[in-house]
C-alpha cells in the first residue's frame, strides 16, 4: 500500500539542468535550492516522495528522504496515529436472494380444535326395502255391542235343507230348502255328469195356496201313491214346520224318462192334490196315543 505524505504546500515542478547518468543522486544547482512558489496544500504520494528531486522536508510519513536515484527506500519512519472515523457510507445494493432453504421438520401435532356448529340437514334419502311383516299382535278387545235390530216377522231368520236319492233312480236327487222363510224343492240328475239343480219355488199364493208363512224348517221324502193318486209309482213329499210348531205338506209329481227321473210337477197339473198346502196333525206333549 502506497504511503501518504502531507505536504503543507504544493509546487511548480523546475527545469532539469542535466540528465543523470548514474544511479548517484546528481548535485542540485542554485536554481534547485531556490526558493520555490508554493501550490496549494495536498497530499503527496509516496512515488513523489521518492524522486531525486523532491525536497525531503515536503514529505513526512513512512518513507524517509533517499540520497540517491535508485529503487532502495529509506528506513521507514513512525506510524502516525489513526485517523478519526470517517463517516459511515451509503447502504450497499441488496444481495440476491439467496436458495430455499430445505423443508424444516413437520412440527408436533396441534390441539384439537372445538366442534363446529352443526350443519344443515341433508336431502332426504331414498326409501329403503319393505321389512319383514312382524309377527301378529294379540287379539284387540271386543268392541261395544251393536244397536238391536228392528223386529222380525219370526220367519226370515229360518234356513233349512234336505235330500233324498230315489230308489229307482240313483243319478236322481231330490231336494228341499227353506232360505230366509221361503220354501223350495229341486232336482238335478247326475246321469251324464254332474248337473245343476232345477229349483221350484213352493210359496207363490197361486199355484200353492195357503202356504205357511211362518214355515221354519223343511224334509222331502217319497210317498206311497196307494194312498194319494192311483196310477203314479211315487210321489215326492215336502214337509214343513212354523215357528208354532204346525205341520204342512205339498206333493209333487215326478216325471221320467229314458234319463230318468228329470223334472217335477208341483202346480196340480198332473195330480189335483199336488200345489196347495195342507195341514197335517200337529205333534203334541200326548203322542203317541197309549
Amino acid at each position: 500500500m502506497a504511503t501518504l505524505a502531507t505536504a503543507m504546500l504544493g509546487f511548480a515542478t523546475p527545469a532539469i539542468a542535466a540528465t543523470p547518468t548514474s544511479s548517484a543522486m546528481p548535485a542540485r544547482n542554485a536554481a534547485e535550492l531556490a526558493p520555490r512558489a508554493w501550490a496549494p496544500l495536498r497530499v503527496l504520494s509516496a512515488d513523489e516522495c521518492r524522486a531525486w528531486w523532491m525536497p525531503k522536508e515536503l514529505c513526512v510519513g513512512p518513507h524517509g528522504w533517499s540520497d540517491h536515484h535508485g529503487d532502495h527506500d529509506g528506513p521507514h519512519g513512525l506510524v502516525g496515529p489513526t485517523g478519526p472515523a470517517g463517516d459511515t457510507g451509503p447502504a450497499g445494493l441488496a444481495g440476491d436472494t439467496g436458495p430455499i432453504g430445505a423443508t424444516g421438520a413437520t412440527g408436533a401435532t396441534g390441539a384439537t380444535g372445538a366442534t363446529g356448529s352443526t350443519g344443515p340437514p341433508g336431502l332426504d334419502g331414498e326409501d329403503g326395502a319393505t321389512g319383514a311383516t312382524g309377527p301378529t299382535g294379540p287379539p284387540g278387545a271386543d268392541g261395544a255391542t251393536g244397536p238391536t235390530g228392528p223386529p222380525g216377522d219370526g220367519t226370515r231368520s229360518c234356513n233349512d235343507i234336505d235330500s233324498y236319492t230315489p230308489p229307482d233312480d240313483p243319478y236322481a236327487q231330490v231336494t228341499g230348502a227353506i232360505y230366509n222363510g221361503l220354501t223350495y224343492v229341486g232336482l238335478r240328475n247326475s246321469r251324464n255328469g254332474f248337473a245343476p239343480y232345477t229349483w221350484y219355488n213352493l210359496t207363490d199364493p197361486v199355484v200353492h195356496p195357503d202356504y205357511p208363512t211362518t214355515a221354519c224348517s223343511v224334509s222331502v221324502d217319497e210317498v206311497d201313491p196307494a194312498t194319494q193318486v192311483p196310477g203314479f209309482s211315487t210321489l215326492v213329499s215336502i214337509k214343513v214346520q212354523t215357528t208354532t210348531g204346525q205341520v204342512w205338506e205339498t206333493l209333487c209329481t215326478p216325471s221320467s224318462g229314458s234319463q230318468g227321473l228329470t223334472r217335477l210337477d208341483c202346480s196340480g197339473g198332473l195330480d189335483p192334490l199336488t200345489g196347495p198346502w195342507r195341514q197335517l196333525t200337529n205333534p203334541t206333549p200326548a203322542d203317541p196315543p197309549g
